[in-house]
């Protein structure tokens, strides 16, 4: 009983510094339950029991979030981790806001910034 109590206690640990870590991913990224579970392909009960720490999430399902978000599936799981410690593997912000552009958005863009070096 003690042993089962131990890995218990572990795998509660555990899921309390994964649950610290993703909030703190989330709300620096401000990304919603609802779009943590789009681009995670996990279902919105699921993000937010993990965000939660109401249940602990498998390794898949980690590392699905993680590569949503584009952090390290080891800074997700370690201890007291920084937000510059979760966020070291991100492009940096520029590139995030240009990723989210249309096509048009980026030709009106790079034109601007063409005009901008011709001057």
């Amino acid at each position: 009983m003690g042993i089962k109590k131990g890995v218990s206690d572990e795998k509660g640990a555990l899921t309390a510094v994964f649950a610290t870590n993703l909030n703190k991913v989330m709300q620096e990224l401000e990304m919603t339950y609802r779009d943590l579970s789009k681009a995670s392909g996990l279902s919105l009960k699921a993000v937010y029991n993990y965000c939660s720490g109401e249940n602990a999430p498998t390794l898949t399902s980690i590392e699905r979030m993680a590569s949503s978000m584009r952090v390290s599936v080891h800074a997700l799981l370690t201890p007291g981790a920084s937000i510059d410690t979760l966020l070291s593997r991100r492009p940096d912000r520029a590139m995030v806001a240009l990723s989210k552009l249309s096509a048009e958005q980026l030709r009106e863009a790079v034109n601007h910034l063409e005009g901008m070096a011709a001057s």
